[in-house]
Formats: C-alpha cells, sequence, structure tokens
C-alpha cells in the first residue's frame, strides 16, 4: 500500500496523496446516511477545531475515516507488510482484529505523520467500544443528540477498558469520536478540504 518510494516525495506530495485519496474516494456514503465520507471528515474536523482541538487532533478527526477507502484487495495485502506486523498490538498493547481505523492509522504513520493524529485514529476502535456510562460526563454534553454506533461490535471487557483508559490520548480519543458520531446530524458548512494541506504539512515534521 505505501511503497518505498513513498519515502522519497516531499512532505507535500505525501500530503497530496492523502488528500487526493480522501478527494477521489471520499464521495461514498457514509454509513447509509445522507453524508459523504468526504462531508463527514470536513464537518468532524470542523467541530474539533470548533472545540479547541489541538493542530494533531483535528487531523485526527479529518483523517479518522481514511482506513475504509482502501479496496478489500489492499486491506488484505496489508496484513502480510511487516510495518503492518509490527503493528498489530496496537497503541494500548491490546489485540483485537485488524480493522479500518487501524489500517488507516498504519498507512499514515508509515506516511510519517505524527504519533499522537495516529494513535488517535488507532485507538476509535477501542473508543467505539466503549460504553456511555465509562465515558466522562464532561465529554458528553449533548446526551440526546449524540448516538454512538456499537452495532456489530462487543463492548471492551474490563481488562481492556481499564488498558485504555489509562492509554495516552485516552479522553482526546473518546472526544474525536463523539466529534465523528455529532457530524453525522450536525448541519454545518465546514471549511475545504485544501484549508487544512498546511496544517497537515506541518504534521509530518513534528517527530522527525
Amino acid at each position: 500500500m505505501v511503497t518505498s518510494a513513498a519515502f522519497d516525495m516531499s512532505p507535500e506530495q505525501r500530503v497530496s496523496t492523502v488528500f487526493q485519496l480522501l478527494q477521489d474516494a471520499g464521495k461514498k456514503e457514509y454509513m447509509g446516511g445522507e453524508t459523504s465520507l468526504l462531508d463527514h471528515a470536513l464537518i468532524t474536523a470542523e467541530l474539533a477545531k470548533d472545540g479547541g482541538a489541538d493542530e494533531e487532533t483535528i487531523l485526527a478527526a479529518l483523517l479518522l475515516n481514511i482506513g475504509r477507502l482502501f479496496p478489500p484487495i489492499e486491506q488484505g495485502s496489508a496484513i502480510d507488510n511487516e510495518k503492518f506486523k509490527y503493528r498489530l498490538t496496537g497503541a494500548t498493547g491490546i489485540s483485537p482484529p485488524l480493522n479500518y481505523h487501524r489500517l488507516g492509522a498504519d498507512y499514515l504513520r508509515q506516511l510519517e505523520f505524527s504519533q499522537k493524529t495516529c494513535d488517535l485514529i488507532e485507538l476509535q476502535d477501542l473508543a467505539i467500544r466503549t460504553t456511555p456510562v465509562h465515558i466522562p460526563t464532561y465529554l458528553m454534553p449533548d446526551h440526546d443528540v449524540i448516538q454512538i454506533n456499537t452495532t456489530g461490535r462487543p463492548s471492551l471487557t474490563p481488562n481492556e477498558l481499564e488498558q485504555f483508559q489509562n492509554a495516552p490520548y485516552f479522553e482526546e480519543t473518546v472526544q474525536v469520536m463523539l466529534w465523528g458520531c455529532a457530524a453525522k446530524t450536525t448541519e454545518i458548512k465546514p471549511a475545504s478540504l485544501d484549508s487544512y494541506r498546511e496544517m497537515a504539512i506541518r504534521n509530518l515534521k513534528l517527530d522527525n
């Protein structure tokens, strides 16, 4: 999915590659609703900005579902990639099956997006599997508006929940998940994808 040639690209070229993927495939309908994947990404990022998030978190919100955009054959081949094998234990040491959040995070890691941005995306599967009763109430001001989609996902075991709560960025991960949920029903006009280009380029330089 990401070849050695990717590391010969400039930060600007790598960002253009990711943004083009989102622009082209992001026209797909998001989870059976009226919002496209691209619009959902832009609204989620807008909510993160409005919520006072830092740039790494805003980019995680923008690229939250990037792993959904890969064809199935690429998802399968990714499992055989040594870097993906290395990352299968995840940011918390928990090892659930490979999922699109993990796939997207590993893709972005190989393009050298910041560790925090990638971790916030990878941990989304755990955030979605966290029952609302275990989410800090101050992170959920709109209980009647936000609906967490846990369909087909088992709730975290007590041990998994403890590990997740002690993981770096626990609250920020949950907040990104809640912004993603809210974006399904929020009617706002978000900023354009291109408005995040310089932010993404800065992100590539944070850990290098």
